[in-house]
């Protein structure tokens, strides 16, 4: 798939940055280089004459390894991460530290589940709209599972039954029967869905949907929307509270979280965050939530260039500043 369309899945900032981009940019050939220490990823590109420097090529760069950068999930004692770039799965030994295993998967993996009881990881395949089951104890793909276009992120219940696909492309969320492996009911959501989560209690799957700015609410008993919930601004991720009181949504566009009663769905707070909000994470006792604020994680990749000599002050000092009015220019 192409890098325009994995921007406009995840949000309006981005994909205004896009616009500034793609119409400049020829991006083609990844590898992944190491030097002094830190693994980033560069692309050999053709600059047209809109962009005629250095500056943006690197932004262009650093965003997307921070918008695209691995996500893990976990199986006792084993974690499973995604290489989008790699269309492959590393399975990391948490004791050790260690990658004990690399597998390969669909097109551009997107998101990871791993099964209540450890049993499987299921993986989004975002270019190929497909989802890949591994068997983690041979750490070997055992099926593949069609889904709807754009496949991003992707949670399973609790009790291990089900799993819910956001398919950014279709605006439609897939539910697949881990039993059975195939897919028994798509649902319509809003427009880009991205995000999701799943109350512990397995009754509701609340989406993001990117390109509505809602939060769709999903009945697990129907597979049905039955609330719709608006007055986000590019909502990326969402995170429910241990409880299940509690959905906390990022807004990129705002730069807040948005916190949602999920016993009246509707925004009880709003709580500003740094700029670009995008991952969130809620500590097991739901007294804290930590949040991926993109520009500041740029900003601080930015620093480790400098300092491994990769970039100079100067160099690294105009891709902070021309960042910084990119947020301005984008309000993000």
């Amino acid at each position: 798939m192409k890098l325009s369309a994995f921007l406009l899945r995840q949000s309006s900032c981005r994909t205004n940055l896009l616009k500034d981009l793609s119409a400049n940019h020829e991006f083609r050939g990844i590898q992944r280089v190491h030097k002094g220490g830190i693994i980033m990823t560069k692309f050999a590109h053709k600059v047209s004459t809109f962009i005629s420097g250095a500056t943006l090529q690197v932004i262009a760069i650093a965003l997307v390894l921070i918008s695209f950068g691995a996500s893990a999930a976990f199986a006792q004692t084993t974690a499973y991460v995604k290489n989008r770039f790699d269309n492959t799965v590393s399975v990391i030994d948490v004791g050790t530290n260690t990658v004990v295993a690399t597998v390969p998967v669909g097109g551009s993996p997107a998101g990871v589940a791993v099964t209540p009881n450890g049993l499987f990881a299921y993986v989004t395949n975002a270019s190929d709209a497909t989802v890949s089951v591994i068997d983690t104890a041979t750490n070997t793909v055992i099926a593949t599972i069609p889904v709807g276009a754009g496949p991003s992120e992707i949670a399973i219940t609790p009790n291990g039954a089900f799993a819910y696909v956001a398919n950014a492309g279709a605006n439609t969320v897939s539910v697949i029967d881990i039993a059975t492996n195939t897919v028994i009911a798509t649902v319509p959501v809003g427009v880009a869905p991205n995000g999701l989560a799943i109350t512990p209690n397995g009754a509701f799957v609340y989406v993001t949907n990117a390109g509505s700015d809602t939060v769709s609410v999903i009945n697990t008993a129907t597979n049905t929307v039955s609330t719709t919930i608006p007055g986000m601004a590019s909502p990326g991720f969402v995170a429910i509270t241990p409880n299940g009181a509690f959905a906390h949504v990022t807004n990129l566009d705002s730069m807040s979280i948005a916190v949602i009663d999920t016993a009246t769905n509707t925004v009880i707070a709003t709580i500003p965050v740094g700029p670009s909000p995008a991952g969130i994470a809620i500590t097991p006792n739901g007294a804290f939530a930590y949040v991926t604020n993109q520009l500041n994680a740029f900003i601080n990749q930015v620093k480790a260039f400098i300092r491994n000599s990769s970039l100079s002050a100067t160099q690294g000092q105009a891709l902070i500043d021309a960042a910084k009015a990119i947020q301005a220019s984008h309000g993000c």
